[in-house]
């Protein structure tokens, strides 16, 4: 929490910055302005930009190349390369893969050369450590 005084001879006015809001105070007339919650301002701005982004990226006529690399709740990761036809299937796509996701998901958006010299790898965590002798430890 923040707060400034200033104090002239004839204004005096206090301004109070707090984690979740603004407040003003003038000194002889006891006014308030409250201004906008600083928590609701953040969410606001970040719901604007997730929005612009996917409007822009499902406006993309063109083909999108990405690599997802997801981990199931068998610790078994797997790394692929996949082509939408354009940036709405690509979305569309991108959301059932978050809504199936039984362990961390992400995509990543690439270049057409490395879409072309990607190879699908899969890597079963548990199996590797059993192998090693440490069947009740993984390491990532």
């Amino acid at each position: 929490m923040t707060c400034k005084i200033f104090s002239f001879k004839t204004f005096q006015a206090c301004y109070v910055h707090s984690s979740r809001n603004h407040v003003l105070t003038f000194g002889a007339f006891g006014r308030y302005l409250t201004f906008c919650d600083n928590h609701k301002i953040d969410q606001t701005i970040a719901t604007i930009t997730y929005k612009w982004e996917r409007f822009t990226t499902a406006c993309n006529p063109f083909n999108v190349y990405y690599i997802v690399d997801s981990r199931d709740c068998d610790h078994c990761r797997t790394i692929t390369a996949h082509k939408a036809p354009n940036g709405y299937d690509y979305l569309m796509g991108r959301d059932i893969d978050y809504q199936d996701a039984e362990g961390p998901v992400s995509h990543r958006v690439v270049s057409r050369a490395e879409f072309e010299a990607h190879e699908a790898s899969f890597k079963d965590y548990i199996l590797e450590a059993y192998e090693n002798g440490h069947p009740y430890s993984v390491d990532y």
